[in-house]
């Protein structure tokens, strides 16, 4: 509640989110010895993917890339737009989390949009969406670095039905942001 009501007081959600760590050390639901069951491997591969899409960010490749898919996709119909725009998200969130992903394309591609002729809008939410459904490897998601981290999952595992998930969300909401 504490961060949907954060514009009424004021309260950083930095704060917010260690409120309940406090808590619960002070209800004794959570003890020190809890701290080294914690996957930090896991941690560590979060943290480390966020910070290299800051650095993509602010090294500036994240702008080398956009005019590289600018030069590339320039005068494409809007479904080949849409549809490399979608590939090139799955591709970075290889190398990166969704949110960094995000953090280093949305940002790139919404000035681009009207130079490529679609819709900034259409274009921001088409790749937020896609980037979410990138399965492939560990780092992709959150949820994807937690089932691997748990050891009875390999990459190859998430492989093989992440190329087929990823490719129909690609190609479905590449077709969705046309009908929108």
């Amino acid at each position: 509640m504490l961060w949907l009501t954060g514009f009424i007081h004021g309260v950083h959600s930095s704060i917010v989110a260690t409120l309940p760590i406090f808590a619960f050390f002070a209800t004794g639901l959570l003890k020190k010895e809890d701290l080294g069951k914690v996957g930090w491997n896991i941690l560590i591969l979060v943290g480390g993917s966020l910070s290299l899409g800051l650095a993509i960010h602010s090294s500036g490749l994240s702008l080398e890339i956009a005019n590289l898919i600018g030069i590339l996709i320039s005068g494409q119909s809007s479904f080949i737009v849409y549809l490399i725009i979608a590939l090139t998200g799955v591709i970075v969130t290889g190398f990166a989390t969704n949110t960094g992903s995000a953090a280093i394309l949305i940002p790139v591609v919404v000035p681009l949009a009207p130079l490529l002729g679609v819709n900034p809008v259409i274009l921001a939410i088409l790749l937020a969406v896609v980037i979410s459904y990138d399965l492939i490897v560990p780092v992709g998601t959150p949820p994807n670095t937690i089932s691997y981290g748990t050891g009875y999952i390999t990459v190859i595992d998430m492989v093989k039905p992440g190329i087929i998930i990823s490719g129909i969300a690609v190609l479905l909401f590449s077709l969705l942001g046309m009908i929108w």
